[in-house]
């Protein structure tokens, strides 16, 4: 026993002897990180000796360091050709450093290592996924983003279809944790990838989607998104066409009432198109609520306004009588609906009066909220601005400095509006 740890120590001994200064210094180099000098130091030695095996192999090593990958491989394959001893350790090196870039997001090369583990034939399929799908399954229960999960789903799809199932299920409970807990992007993609898996959670997710939209339809901001994902569940449930054509009837009329006109009439055309027993309650209701526009040359009989800043009352447009009062010397124009204004398209010039005002133009609607401000230091400009009201009853434009200046209205802007 002792005779042969001697003759492995001789050996060894022998070997570290016969080693060039390079092959010393460029292990040195490799011990403390210093990956590129090493390099430098094993181009060298395999330029003098392109048979030193090891030489490749630990140039091959550098070259992941410095994530140089094509040059990896090729240093590897060139070591395991004049030493085949070299495969077992190269194949493990491929083997664990796909766990490793798995972990580190890094899922392209991931594979891409993992399948030069598979040429060196030292470890089977069935390992590999089993050891991927039991990160994935630590890491999920602690990641806020879907995406980097589903891609290692998706790589374990790639080696075997034996997790399919199980995947289905975890990502879909995973789905409602995210839900319930207000982010809905990965939630849904969560759900998304689960019924790609496997169908079982089709219906379960139309319901999901129709009681996420039906939460959205209540804000006037996101009811477009609402439609988006009420859309989704009728793809996945078409069963569902007559809920929620009574849904899109029920938040119209929601809508009516709280007088947001445009919003009312597009979910009453949703439920028109979905449900053909409010064929005839939607004509009648866009018969009553038919948008109406008035061009303010009407008006102004192609005049422009010359208006001052006082603080009265602006000039008001009312669509009732069809009248312009324009109160003497005044700059802040009040454009006035019977019923609800939907949009204003202002094409105006503002001049400066005693000096430059620091916030040149605003436009506010009845309730206060600015619908557009503009600050300019020029003496003078022109712009041209639509405006979404949201229904508002009346909107507001006025300079915001008090120093004389003129605001001039062009006969080509409009007020389009629903009357009630």
């Amino acid at each position: 026993m002792k005779k042969s740890f001697y003759f492995i120590l001789i050996v060894a001994l022998l070997q570290w002897s016969c080693q060039s200064k390079e092959m010393k210094k460029a292990k040195a180099y490799m011990d403390a990180s210093m990956y590129t000098e090493a390099t430098s130091l094993l181009e060298i030695e395999i330029q003098d000796k392109p048979k030193n095996a090891e030489a490749s192999y630990l140039l091959g090593l550098c070259s992941y360091n410095l994530r140089n990958f094509d040059k990896t491989e090729e240093c590897f394959k060139r070591a395991i050709l004049l030493e085949s001893k070299y495969k077992t350790k190269i194949g493990t090196f491929f083997y664990d450093k796909a766990l490793e870039l798995v972990k580190n997001g890094n899922l392209e090369t991931a594979e891409r290592f993992y399948k030069q583990a598979l040429v060196y034939d030292i470890i089977g399929k069935d390992v590999f996924a089993s050891k991927l799908y039991s990160y994935a399954i630590a890491e999920i229960d602690i990641s806020t983003k879907s995406e980097p999960i589903i891609k290692i789903f998706n790589f374990i799809k790639e080696i075997t279809t034996d997790y399919n199932q199980k995947i289905a299920e975890i990502t879909f409970s995973k789905s409602k944790t995210f839900l319930d807990r207000g982010f809905p992007e990965d939630g849904f993609k969560y759900a998304e990838f689960s019924i790609k898996n496997d169908p079982a959670h089709i219906k379960d997710l139309a319901s999901l989607y129709l009681e996420y939209a039906q939460t959205l339809s209540k804000s006037a901001e996101k009811y477009l998104n609402a439609v988006n994902y009420f859309d989704r569940c009728l793809e996945l449930d078409n069963s569902k066409k007559e809920q929620i054509g009574d849904i899109y009837y029920n938040i119209s009329n929601n809508y009516i009432q709280s007088n947001n006109i445009s919003i009312a009439l597009f979910f009453a055309n949703k439920a028109n198109i979905v449900n053909e027993k409010y064929n005839k309650w939607y004509v009648e209701l866009t018969n009553k609520y038919q948008p109406k526009q008035i061009l303010i040359s009407k008006f102004l009989h192609n005049y422009v306004i010359d208006a001052r800043y006082t603080k009265d009352n602006g000039i008001q447009i009312s669509t009732n009588d069809y009248c312009l009062r324009q109160p003497e010397n005044n700059t802040s124009i009040r454009v006035k609906a019977s019923g609800a204004v939907s949009s204003l398209k202002l094409h105006f010039e503002l001049r400066n009066g005693w000096f430059k005002p620091t916030g040149v133009v605003v436009i506010n609607d009845d309730t206060g909220q600015i619908l557009y401000q503009v600050e300019n230091s020029i003496d003078s400009f022109i712009d041209t601005v639509t405006i979404s009201a949201k229904n508002a009853s009346s909107i507001t434009v006025k300079p915001t400095s008090s120093r004389g200046d003129y605001i001039y209205i062009y006969p080509d802007s409009e007020i389009n509006y629903y009357n009630n």
